[in-house]
């Protein structure tokens, strides 16, 4: 239960990011962060979601389901 409520929001988020990548890149033209942009979105949930299954694990004992 608590992989799929980690998994959940990145794989609804995934098909975002791909199909608006032409989108954000288009609006990204000339910026340094063109070449980039995808990375820095898909690092920084890795890295939230990190955050959240940390948490969720600590806190699941006292919850207790």
């Amino acid at each position: 239960m608590l992989g799929c409520g980690i998994l959940l929001p990145w794989n609804v988020f995934c098909p975002v990011l791909i199909t608006a990548t032409l989108f954000f890149l288009s609006r990204l033209v000339g910026s340094p962060l063109q070449a980039s942009f995808a990375s820095y979105v898909t690092t920084t949930s890795s890295v939230f979601n990190v955050f959240v299954l940390a948490h969720a694990t600590a806190t699941s004992k006292r919850v207790g389901i």
